[in-house]
C-alpha cells in the first residue's frame, strides 16, 4: 500500500512554517504541511509511520516511508492483519493512493527486490540498468557501479573478494592515475554475470539449526548462513539465507592461513550473531586446523 502525498499529510506547526519561505515571482510564501526535501523530513515521516502501526509493525506489517506491507501466513490471517492496518491509517486520518495499492499478492517488488513466499530474489528490472552498464573510464563510475551492485552484495558469494581489484582502483584515487586493468575487467564482467545468476535468499527457520560457511582469501573473507530445509516435494535441501564478505585491512593481510580462516569464523559469528545466539549452530571450513579450537 502506498500513500498519497505521504509527506503533505503532516501539517507544519505554526512556529517552523517560516523556516519553509521561499520567494517566487508572486511574492514570499511559507509550506502549511511539510514539503518534500527538508533534511529531517524522511526520519519524521518514518517516525509517524511506526507510530501509526504501533504493534502491528513486525508482526504483520512492515513500513519504509509511505511504503506499507501486509503480510500473513493464511489468507484468513492476512484479511484479519489487513483490516487492522487499514484502521489504523484510518484513525491516524491519513490517506492512500488507491491505484498504487495492491491486494492479496503472492508476490511483489519491494525497495528493488521481489518478496515471495519462496523468498527474497533481486528485481531483474533494476538488474538491467547494471547488465547495460558500460565499461567505466573514470573513478567515479567505478564508484558508481560498486554502489550499484554493493546494494545486492546479499546475493553475491564472495562479492568483496572478487570486488576487490575495482575497490583497490578507488583507493588514494587523487594520488595516482586511472588504470584499467586485465583484473578490473576479470571482476566487473564476473560481479555483472553474479547478478544475472544471482539465487534466491530463502527466509530463516528458528526452529532448524544454521549451517555457517566460512572461507579466506589472500585479499577477504566471506561467510554463507544456510539451513537444510524441506522442500515442497518433501526433499531436504541446503538452502542459503544470506551472503556476507568484507576486504581485509593491510595489517590483516598479514596473517596467515589459518589465522585468516579463523578471523572469518570471528566475523560470520559477529555477522549473525541475532541469528545464531542462543542456538546450536554447524560452522564448516576447509582449514582443518580450526577443528582443534575450543
Amino acid at each position: 500500500m502506498d500513500l498519497r502525498s505521504g509527506f503533505w499529510q503532516i501539517e507544519l506547526d505554526s512556529a517552523s512554517r517560516d523556516k519553509t519561505a521561499f520567494i517566487s515571482h508572486a511574492g514570499l510564501f511559507q509550506f502549511r504541511v511539510m514539503p518534500f526535501g527538508l533534511t529531517n523530513a524522511p526520519a519524521t515521516f518514518q517516525r509517524l509511520m511506526d507510530l501509526v502501526l504501533g504493534g502491528l509493525k513486525w508482526s504483520c506489517a512492515l513500513v519504509y516511508l509511505d511504503d506499507i506491507i501486509v503480510y500473513s501466513s493464511s489468507f484468513t490471517d492476512y484479511l484479519n492483519h489487513l483490516e487492522l492496518v487499514l484502521q489504523q491509517i484510518q484513525q491516524s486520518g491519513l490517506t492512500l493512493k488507491i491505484n498504487k495499492c495492491h491486494f492479496c499478492k503472492t508476490h511483489l517488488k519491494y525497495l528493488g527486490h521481489i518478496v515471495s513466499k519462496e523468498g527474497i530474489r533481486s528485481d531483474p528490472d533494476k538488474l538491467r540498468a547494471v547488465q547495460k552498464y558500460p565499461v567505466p573510464t573514470k573513478l567515479k563510475a567505478v564508484r558508481t557501479f560498486l554502489g550499484l551492485t554493493s546494494y545486492y552484495r546479499r546475493f553475491i558469494k564472495n562479492y568483496a573478494t572478487i570486488a576487490e581489484p575495482l575497490t583497490e582502483l578507488t583507493r588514494n584515487s587523487e594520488s595516482k592515475s586511472f588504470q584499467w586493468t586485465e583484473e578490473c575487467q576479470q571482476a566487473f564482467s564476473t560481479l555483472r554475470q553474479r547478478l544475472i545468476e544471482a539465487p534466491i535468499v530463502v527466509y530463516p527457520r528458528f526452529d532448524q539449526p544454521f549451517i555457517l560457511q566460512l572461507d579466506a582469501s589472500d585479499v577477504g573473507i566471506s561467510v554463507i548462513l544456510a539451513q537444510k530445509l524441506s522442500d515442497d516435494d518433501n526433499i531436504t535441501r541446503e538452502h542459503v539465507i544470506d551472503y556476507a564478505s568484507r576486504t581485509l585491512s593491510a595489517a590483516e593481510r598479514k596473517y596467515n592461513a589459518t589465522e585468516r580462516e579463523c578471523l572469518a569464523i570471528i566475523y560470520g559469528c559477529n555477522y549473525y550473531r541475532p541469528y545464531l545466539e542462543g542456538t546450536r549452530f554447524t560452522a564448516i571450513t576447509d582449514h582443518k586446523a580450526l577443528k582443534w579450537l575450543h
